[in-house]
């Protein structure tokens, strides 16, 4: 009977510590949020990140560059592609740092999930060079960011 007893609690005990460890492996993969990556090339990568705010849902989002690579003073396109009727901000960083351009807008997806901002890639020649295009959608519930990039270069005969 001792022996029965013995067996019996050190199964309750290992039963517990297993459940105990399934939570806390649990709750450390709830706080991570996978985003898309872009890299220069055109290659899409899964970059994970630790959430501050638990249980958020993933918004989905699509960035679709035009040119790449684009030359001075011609029209780019960028079509962010996520939920229909939801915020959204890009913001395009030329070369130099600059973020005042008509690259940079904010407003809502259609009820198709679309949000297209055009524009003429205008400057000087210190913006030549790689452009960012870092995108959020969403609000505090809803939420996502990501990014993708193209590169500005000279008209050459």
């Amino acid at each position: 009977m001792k022996r029965f007893l013995i067996f019996f609690f050190s199964g309750i005990v290992l039963i517990g510590i297993v459940f105990y460890i399934a939570q806390l492996s649990n709750m450390r993969s709830d706080n991570l949020i996978t985003s898309p990556y872009q890299t220069p090339q055109g290659k899409v990568l899964g970059v994970t990140t630790k959430s501050s705010q638990p249980k958020q849902i993933i918004t989905p989002i699509n960035i679709i560059i035009t040119k790449d690579p684009i030359f001075l003073y011609w029209p780019q396109k960028v079509t962010i592609e996520t939920l229909p009727n939801i915020e959204v901000r890009m913001k395009t960083t030329y070369f130099n740092g600059n973020i005042n351009n008509n690259g940079t807008k904010s407003g809502t997806s259609d009820r198709n999930g679309k949000f297209v901002v055009s524009w003429t890639v205008n400057g000087k020649k210190d913006i030549l060079g790689l452009a960012t295009v870092d995108v959020s959608v969403g609000s505090l519930e809803t939420y996502n960011q990501s990014n993708a990039y193209f590169q500005i270069v000279t008209y050459q005969k």
